[in-house]
């Protein structure tokens, strides 16, 4: 993304109430509940692609989960995470960059997205973005994925019977 998309994130994350965003979702027991299922049960060694300032590294930490990486272009919302973990903020590692020019210096077990590759709209970005996923991630390595729904991100709602 350019610097302009990198600008429009942090301004974004910077002017508005994160439970006024429309992906916001307050649990992210889904999101947990999957990584658990296809995870084997144990959920370690994760990097989330996208994390903005979502509450599921805060649910992954009261799980006693290890080695959190957080990814995202936007500095502010890594900041707002930082700031809301407190002193848990320490167990995470936090990195902020491009997905399409990030340079991976190691590899993780479980790669989460809930969004970023719906940005990946044409097969230039979509292509760096499998690379990076490709070198980033570890043989036989867990990927979550999720997309918005063609028209964009509505207010998230759950569904009856989604929970894994």
């Amino acid at each position: 993304m350019t610097s302009s998309n990198k600008a429009h994130w942090n301004s974004r994350f910077a002017t508005t109430d994160p439970e006024a965003l429309t992906w916001f979702d307050p649990d992210a027991g889904i999101t947990v509940g999957l990584l658990e299922r296809f995870g084997g049960g144990e959920i370690s060694d994760l990097i989330d692609v996208g994390a903005g300032n979502s509450r599921l590294v805060d649910e992954l930490l009261a799980k006693g989960v290890k080695d959190l990486t957080l990814f995202d272009l936007s500095d502010e919302a890594l900041a707002q995470t930082r700031t809301r973990l407190g002193p848990r903020a320490g167990d995470v590692a936090f990195l902020a960059g491009d997905i399409r020019d990030w340079q991976p210096k190691r590899q993780w077990n479980i790669w989460h997205d809930r969004a970023v590759f719906h940005f990946m709209v044409s097969d230039e970005d979509q292509a760096a973005y499998i690379s990076n996923l490709d070198l980033a991630t570890r043989a036989g390595a867990l990927i979550l994925l999720a997309t918005f729904q063609p028209g964009g991100a509505g207010k998230m709602q759950r569904l009856a019977g989604c929970a894994p």
